[in-house]
């Protein structure tokens, strides 16, 4: 009676275990074939792909199939082709020659002309049913692109710096020092770059550049007095120029403050005159700011210091003195 009633309690998963491993088989079937699906849409996107890079590549190199043909170029096209389907369980067979439309039949392939690359290819599947009831399946792709070529051409040689622009040197002499400077400045020169060589609201008497002349506006010219000298102090000689500034390097715009420090045995100094390279100064320990122009990462500037005292004068020039910095 107790074995009966066991044998009534497994009947059902027994009969639940024999009809699982009747539809076992059917559903490793089915995954196998979904699988097969799977590889088919995956080689038919590849073989898609394999035909436009080989168009691409014979639309860009057209004249590799003109005559004479460039073989090189033409392995290449197939070896492009043959690489990007290496992966695939596809048979190929021999690489087909890109089919170009000569349109207006001149015998080249011009631009904007078309070319096509056709491939074919037999698939196999996996699955032996699948294998027998549709057998090797047949993948095909096709891209079109109209042919262009890359043209290289050398860039024009850029065109010479313009000249310096220039200014008329205006004549000075017999004028007085102050009508001279803006005689000076008002033809456009920098106003530091007129060295004046007397005391006073001197008359000039000689200037060292041609009245009339054409020149550089950034040019100096010096105008001199035909005032006799003062006598000469007893034991007063020549004074010695000589500057510092601080800071001489820094960002645009950079401030420096100079300081005098030029000697002169047995009589002082009665003037000092500064040239900044642009801008002037007469003071003995004057600032100037300097500020950055062009293209490169830092602009130098030239600083000149002419002292003068009752026995002359002396000048001190340092070049690239001061750098301003590229902010």
């Amino acid at each position: 009676m107790h074995a009966l009633r066991d044998r009534s309690r497994r009947s059902p998963r027994a009969q639940a275990l024999v009809e699982f491993a009747l539809v076992l088989p059917i559903i490793i079937l089915l995954l196998a074939m979904a699988i097969d699906l799977g590889r088919v849409f995956y080689g038919w996107v590849s073989i898609q792909n394999a035909a436009r890079i080989g168009a691409s590549y014979a639309a860009s190199n057209a004249d590799a199939w003109e005559s004479p043909v460039d073989a090189t170029r033409q392995a290449k096209y197939a070896a492009l082709i043959q690489n990007d389907l290496q992966a695939l369980n596809c048979a190929l067979g021999a690489v087909p020659v890109p089919d170009f439309d000569d349109l207006d039949a001149d015998g080249t392939y011009d631009t904007g002309e078309p070319v096509a690359v056709a491939l074919d290819c037999q698939f196999s599947l996996i699955t032996p049913i699948g294998q027998t009831i549709l057998g090797p399946v047949n993948l095909g792709g096709e891209a079109t692109y109209p042919v262009h070529y890359t043209v290289v051409t050398a860039l024009p040689s850029p065109p010479p710096p313009p000249p310096p622009p220039t200014c008329t040197v205006p004549g000075t002499v017999g004028q007085s020092r102050n009508t001279a400077r803006n005689m000076w400045t008002g033809a456009s020169f920098q106003s530091g770059n007129l060295i004046e060589n007397g005391s006073g609201n001197f008359t000039v008497s000689t200037q060292d550049q041609t009245a009339g002349a054409s020149i550089p506006c950034t040019s100096s010219m010096t105008i001199s007095s035909a005032a006799a000298p003062s006598p000469t102090p007893p034991g007063c000689s020549n004074p010695v120029a000589q500057f510092t500034g601080t800071p001489t390097t820094g960002k645009s715009p950079l401030n420096v403050q100079f300081t005098d420090q030029s000697t002169s045995a047995g009589c002082p100094i009665l003037s000092w005159s500064w040239s900044f390279d642009p801008g002037s100064s007469s003071l003995q320990n004057p600032s100037q700011t300097f500020v950055h122009t062009g293209n490169g990462q830092s602009t130098k500037f030239k600083i000149t210091l002419m002292v003068t005292n009752a026995a002359g004068s002396d000048v001190e020039t340092k070049n690239n003195y001061v750098e301003a910095q590229k902010p």
